[in-house]
């Protein structure tokens, strides 16, 4: 029971290498051609050459440099090998005969098959023409990589991971070090030299889109070196075009990296320069973030079809999604387009204080969601910008004066003509100030048994709250040394008297 158990493991063993010793059809061969040269089994893979005049030697070598050619120019695809022992009866080639190549390939160019169909001992099997294999040396001398390869010790040319010699992957690394070096160099110099133009211009956000498109340069240059050097490693058509196609999605990464840069740095320029361009700073502050976040779903396309990847699904579902996401987030539409009705609108900006439902402090952010203000007691409130758009809102820094309003209580019995003097002195201490306006005004407003009322009234002209809590302070101890004058005071609180009679 031993010995069965032990055979059958065998043979199941064996199965591999007996497909790959099959050659009864045209994808058969090549699959045992490619199987055999990747083992370095030279001489398994010489015998599914069509049998000639070369020596053992010739063969064996023929075997090598056919392996060679077809890692470098591509191997045929093999579903389009036909699988019939017949070959393809529709190619209008002899019914013993077809022609193979890489895809995209010439069909005469180097890396191209003849395979032929020969009866032997074990039937009838396909083999690869003489009439390549005469064609071999020639295809074999013009590869770049042949000077390099025939100069090797055995042990450079041992295939790796991949498919790819020692050597190959050595150079790989060699070029991927050159390449991160010269990048880091031509990225800071052509990072300088964007630096230098711009500052012979008044703009302010060209500089800072030099600084950041540094990052972008470099990895700009890293790729154009890659470029450059990968011819030199000689690497397998398939590994070049998966590698081409990748440089080909970093180089679309670079280009939207650079625009989110610069979008970023007009958006900084305009936050810096507020003040002389108070609309456009909200408004380049909010779309500027949703330009970044539409690019970089942009981007994320461009690159995965650059990659290779059907993109349509990926569009349509991003479509279907967004409807989807917007019906479900009504509300966060909704705030989004509040950030940017206040935006356009400006009923106040960042920095500002403002008073919104009772609530007064600085603006913090105004965000794509919701508007955050910094209250006097440092809380922070956020309010959604879909409410905040339809509120009413109060803008304290946008005031360009101050008006101060207070009511003095003066004794009842003053005298009129002390009233006199006291309107007029009160109203030369207002006017004679430097930063008051001109409608400082004093007025008695009412006449009581217990106090005359009297209004004073100016507004003075400066736009910061603690220099008018100064100046205010200056204007109310004035009028109390303009009553010490005048001889007269502030009226004492009346107080009521209750009397109760004795039970």
């Amino acid at each position: 029971m031993q010995r069965l158990v032990r055979s059958l493991a065998f043979l199941v063993a064996l199965l591999p290498y007996v497909a790959r010793a099959d050659a009864t059809s045209p994808r058969a061969l090549v699959e045992s051609f490619e199987a055999r040269a990747g083992e370095e089994d030279w001489e398994g893979a010489a015998r599914l050459l069509e049998p000639g005049k070369r020596s053992p030697a010739d063969t064996l070598r023929a075997a090598r440099r056919l392996s060679a050619i077809l890692e470098q120019n591509g191997h045929p695809n093999l579903d389009d090998l036909s699988t019939s022992p017949e070959g393809d009866l529709d190619d209008k080639l002899p019914e013993d005969r077809e022609r193979i190549a890489a895809p995209g390939a010439d069909p005469d160019g180097p890396g191209s098959l003849v395979l032929v169909r020969r009866r032997g001992e074990e039937g009838p099997r396909w083999l690869i023409a003489s009439s390549t294999l005469a064609r071999v040396d020639g295809w074999y001398h013009a590869l770049p990589s042949r000077w390099l390869v025939e100069r090797l010790p055995p042990v450079f040319t041992r295939l790796g991971p991949f498919g790819l010699q020692l050597w190959q992957w050595l150079a790989l690394l060699g070029v991927l070090l050159v390449s991160l070096l010269g990048a880091y160099v031509l990225g800071r110099a052509s990072t300088a030299l964007v630096r230098r133009f711009a500052k012979r211009t008044t703009a302010g956000w060209d500089d800072l889109a030099a600084a950041q498109l540094r990052g972008p340069f470099v990895f700009a240059w890293l790729l154009a070196l890659l470029r450059a050097l990968l011819p030199m490693v000689a690497l397998p058509e398939r590994g070049f075009m998966i590698l081409k196609q990748i440089m080909r999605g970093g180089l679309a990464a670079v280009v939207f990296w650079a625009a989110i840069g610069v979008v970023e740095a007009v958006r900084i320029a305009v936050s810096r320069d507020g003040h002389s361009h108070p609309s456009g700073r909200a408004i380049i502050g909010l779309g500027g973030r949703l330009l970044k976040m539409v690019l970089v779903i942009i981007a994320i396309v461009v690159i995965v079809a650059e990659l290779g990847f059907s993109v349509t699904s990926l569009v349509a579902g991003i479509g279907v999604g967004g409807l989807g996401l917007a019906l479900a987030a009504q509300k966060t539409v909704e705030n989004v387009f509040g950030a940017f009705s206040l935006g356009v609108d400006q009923p106040f900006r960042e920095g500002d204080v403002v008073l919104v439902d009772g609530v007064t402090g600085t603006v913090e952010t105004i965000g794509l969601r919701s508007t955050r203000i910094r209250t006097l007691d440092r809380t922070l409130v956020a309010i959604p910008n879909g409410k905040l758009a339809e509120m009413r809102t109060e803008t304290l820094s946008a005031r360009d004066r101050f008006r101060l309003q207070a009511r003095l209580a003066l004794r009842p019995d003053t005298k009129p003509a002390v009233l006199r003097e006291l309107l007029l002195q009160a109203e030369k201490l207002m006017r004679e100030h430097e930063k008051a306006d001109t409608d400082a005004s004093a007025r008695v407003v009412a006449v009581g048994p217990a106090s005359i009322e009297v209004e004073v009234i100016v507004s003075f002209l400066t736009t910061s709250a603690a220099e008018f809590g100064t100046i205010r302070q200056e204007i109310l101890l004035g009028l109390l040394d303009v009553l010490e004058q005048a001889g007269t005071s502030i009226a004492p609180a009346a107080q009521q008297l209750h009397l109760v009679k004795p039970v």
